[in-house]
């Protein structure tokens, strides 16, 4: 960095490391696989500290490294109209309209080399139970799933989406 000539870095670079002698090849990494998910898990952690319990449900996805094309694309989309902000489908009907929901979203981890996750969580308000509230979590799913989204509700996503960029 700074106010050098590249090709004097080069040579530099050259003369001092161009020296040692390269090392062995190394054995091809093995990457574990994630194993098939055929079961549903529940795991549930409790703290007598935490004083408004929470949430979240993960499925195992496929990354921007490992899916088809437009398959990772779709789920950032996916991520960004059910759960990505203020504006996004689960905030709208669990925050402002329902009242059950202190906090609710959804995220996709789309940069991992692997297999990844899509996740939707959410925490519950006032005298609203978590079990209402996965509840009504898991019914906007089922209504996206069978309902789709609009062309409305894309192209706005979209837009956040490439402005957050």
């Amino acid at each position: 960095a700074g106010d050098v000539e590249p090709q004097v870095v080069k040579a530099l670079a050259e003369k001092t490391y161009g020296k040692i002698a390269r090392g062995p090849d190394l054995p091809p990494r093995i990457r574990p696989v994630e194993p098939e998910q055929n079961t549903r898990r529940t795991v549930t952690l409790t703290d007598a500290r935490v004083s408004v319990p929470n949430f979240s449900t993960q499925w195992v996805v496929p990354s921007y490294h490992t899916a088809k094309p437009g398959e990772a694309e779709a789920l950032d989309l996916l991520a960004e109209i059910l759960g990505g902000g203020s504006r996004s489908r689960l905030y709208q009907q669990l925050v402002v309209k329902q009242g059950i929901a202190a906090e609710a979203g959804a995220f996709f981890q789309g940069t991992m080399l692997d297999a990844t996750n899509f996740t939707v969580y959410g925490a519950p308000r006032g005298d609203a139970k978590l079990a209402d509230l996965q509840a009504a979590v898991e019914a906007e799913v089922a209504r996206i799933a069978k309902d789709g989204v609009t062309s409305g509700e894309l192209e706005k996503a979209k837009d956040r989406f490439v402005r957050s960029m």
